[in-house]
């Protein structure tokens, strides 16, 4: 899989996949159609709500089935917090399972079984909904439900209410949960700024753990979650994504940066000795 557009990742070492948050603005099938036109039309795409949140659109078996039908030799997952019906979205993520059980996780657990996904990743959410222990019974619940793995997405610390998983203490119980995780180091970053630190044994450990599904790759101002470019200079974890490629080399790496472009300065290898 070739990296859209200048790239200083080389995909032929990793299991790339190709997320739509990168190009927002546009549908899920403009995004679909904009990834193949860019990249060998083949391989795995995550849908994310972005997609259909511009156009209020729900996602549906029909639009599933079309997308199918139009690129049949990519394979589809789902991500995250999707517009089910054409009533007004509903904000729902690993701390609202009881909540929503009916109106959100069920249909969608029917949408991840009718594309054969083998992963759902959604975020960890909020801190007033749920414990954490409850947090971690509803993700069991959904992985009966769904059928497969569900890896829940750290996130970072927040002016507006307290978030799951938002400090490197809460990274620590997600590794030792055992729970299915999706590593964002874009959320990572900005633990890291609030923090002023965050121990590289403990990304190492993340990444490496056989129960981190997925990674997602994106940059920002250390502030909030904006879906930047990758930065041309080596991101701080950079290095940990190389050791965690070389130690897993099916890890799904996703670039979720806003226009799906990344800056060549850099090779993401299993050879150690270009670094």
């Amino acid at each position: 899989m070739k990296a859209p557009g200048p790239s200083w990742v080389d995909w032929s070492t990793v299991a790339a996949v190709r997320a739509t948050a990168a190009l927002p603005r546009l549908s899920w099938a403009e995004a679909v159609q904009t990834i193949d036109a860019e990249d060998t039309p083949t391989g795995l795409i995550q849908l994310c709500p972005q997609n259909g949140a511009r156009a209020r659109t729900p996602l549906t078996t029909g639009l599933l089935d079309q997308l199918r039908a139009r690129h049949p030799r990519r394979r589809f997952r789902l991500h995250a917090n999707h517009r089910l019906h054409q009533a007004p979205a509903i904000a729902y993520d690993a701390s609202t399972v009881a909540a929503h059980w009916d109106s959100c996780f069920e249909p969608l657990a029917r949408l991840h079984r009718h594309l054969e996904a083998d992963v759902y990743s959604l975020h960890a959410g909020r801190c007033s909904q749920a414990s954490r222990t409850e947090l971690a019974r509803g993700v069991a619940r959904l992985e009966t439900l769904f059928g497969s793995p569900v890896a829940v997405e750290g996130l970072y610390p927040s002016r507006r209410e307290a978030l799951h998983i938002s400090t490197s203490e809460g990274y620590r119980w997600l590794l030792d949960s055992g729970l299915f995780m999706a590593i964002d180091l874009s959320h990572l970053h900005i633990v890291r700024t609030v923090e002023g630190d965050f121990d590289l044994g403990l990304l190492d450990a993340l990444l490496q753990s056989g129960r981190c599904l997925e990674v997602h790759l994106s940059h920002n101002n250390g502030r909030a979650d904006q879906h930047r470019d990758l930065s041309a200079a080596p991101p701080w974890w950079w290095e940990a994504v190389v050791r965690a490629v070389r130690e897993r080399p099916g890890l799904p790496v996703l670039c979720e940066s806003l226009a799906a472009r990344v800056q060549p300065s850099l090779q993401l290898s299993t050879n150690m000795d270009a670094h």
